[in-house]
């Protein structure tokens, strides 16, 4: 064995004996998801990894996830009502309360991160349950931990602290996408998000979590480029800026067999990420405008189906070529997996987004995509080859795009198998397991 083998291996060792502490909020959702596969990837790979989180669905088929109840009562009560609640029920709950805070969920802006404070926490409990770790990854913890809790543990433990990217709130002073703001860059003053009588309470936050960052000389691990050059040009000073994808297991997440492929009432079907109405980030109504385009241009005979939610959002569009087929909410990465494979193609129309993280997902199970020019898919697709970018907004160029492959007018678009292997270079599981190991080792 060489010098330079030697050497890894024993970075490698080092970094499986060393602990590793994952926060977030739930494990569950997008930003909760992303938690859980960046914890149960490094517990694949022999790490002693736990998740500290305040609802958890998978506490029972998970190892190490070990929920403390948050402090705030917002959030105890949010996890109460989600228990206990009929989802549709809940949606509409939430709904209803979220449009009377100051800080609203409606809002575009999702100003969801409150209560950072130089001088106090808002889980000290948390803080107490943890008493040994030698890596902290902070991931989407708003109501969960702020970063004087962070710097309490860090404190106490001596760990090197990681705060990841799954959106834009470890960069700004509260809220989770700036859009074209570039407050963040200074002191988010007058924040836009924010009601005139609350302007500067942003400003406050970025200060408080600047000087706790700071003191903690943690490291921000940013799933795209763009973030990545955003990270760098925040007030907040981080003292290393790494690029980091999330994980995803390419055992799940990875092509359907030919000769498997079921039959179906609609033979080309695409999946979206514009599913919930209210978020003006996914552009729900731009896959609209996309939608009535395609149904304009199919000719007799021709079809294309839709796979979504909640078919009655498009029933006032008097679709027929395009025919919108219903799929039930997926619990779990298999399923989740298992509806990109009825798929033949993704189509991403978000209009602000840090990923989104369902154009790897599709990829990773050979699907090409069509995206706006937002994200990381303008890091992801590769012209013609595993899909195609669109001009931000222009929904004529989306629809001729669409049709193109399905009418198989994309001669250089690479087979799912050859799609499957190019993303699985980012976002294998086991490529990202070493990457986390040398991130670990080196601050052993």
């Amino acid at each position: 064995m060489s010098l330079k083998e030697t050497g890894a291996s024993e970075r490698a060792q080092q970094a499986l004996s060393a602990r590793v502490i994952h926060l977030s909020t739930n494990d569950f959702g997008g930003a909760g998801s992303a938690a859980l596969r960046f914890h149960a990837s490094l517990l694949a790979a022999g790490h002693d990894s736990q998740l500290f989180v305040a609802e958890s669905r998978s506490s029972h088929t998970v190892p190490a996830v070990t929920r403390v109840v948050s402090e705030l009562f917002k959030v105890r009560i949010k996890a109460f009502a989600r228990k206990h609640l009929p989802s549709k029920v809940f949606s509409r709950v939430r709904a209803h309360f979220a449009a009377r805070e100051r800080f609203s969920a409606k809002r575009k802006y999702l100003f969801f991160s409150v209560g950072e404070s130089a001088v106090q926490g808002i889980n000290p409990e948390l803080v107490q349950r943890i008493t040994s770790a030698d890596a902290l990854f902070v991931h989407w913890v708003a109501g969960f931990a702020n970063s004087f809790d962070v710097l309490q543990i860090q404190r106490k433990t001596g760990c090197k602290v990681y705060y990841t990217s799954m959106d834009m709130a470890h960069l700004t002073g509260g809220c989770h996408y700036y859009w074209q703001c570039t407050g963040f860059q200074v002191d988010c003053s007058d924040c836009p998000a924010l009601d005139q009588r609350q302007k500067n309470y942003a400003a406050y936050q970025l200060r408080a979590k600047s000087v706790n960052i700071l003191q903690m000389k943690a490291t921000l691990l940013s799933g795209s480029q763009r973030i990545h050059e955003a990270g760098k040009r925040s007030a907040i000073q981080y003292a290393d800026h790494q690029l980091l994808s999330l994980p995803l297991d390419a055992d799940l997440f990875k092509p359907e067999l030919a000769q498997r492929a079921p039959e179906r009432s609609v033979q080309f079907r695409m999946l979206t990420n514009a599913n919930d109405a209210d978020d003006p980030r996914k552009g729900f109504e731009y896959l609209s405008l996309v939608l009535v385009c395609l149904e304009q241009q199919l000719l007799a005979g021709e079809e294309i189906g839709l796979l979504c939610l909640a078919p009655d959002r498009f029933s006032h569009l008097g679709l027929e070529r395009v025919k919108v087929i219903q799929f039930d909410y997926c619990q779990g990465d298999a399923a989740l997996a298992a509806l990109y494979r009825k798929a033949d193609l993704f189509v991403s129309t978000s209009i602000e987004d840090a990923g989104p993280m369902m154009v790897g997902e599709a990829l990773m199970c050979g699907v090409p995509v069509v995206a706006f020019d937002v994200g990381i898919a303008t890091e992801l697709v590769e012209e013609g080859r595993n899909g195609f970018i669109v001009d931000r907004l222009d929904v004529r160029q989306m629809a001729a795009r669409i049709l193109s492959v399905y009418r198989a007018q994309a001669p250089d678009l690479e087979q799912p198998g050859v799609i499957h292997e190019r993303a699985a270079r980012v976002f294998s599981h086991l490529h990202w397991a070493d990457r986390v190991s040398d991130l670990i080792s080196a601050e052993i």
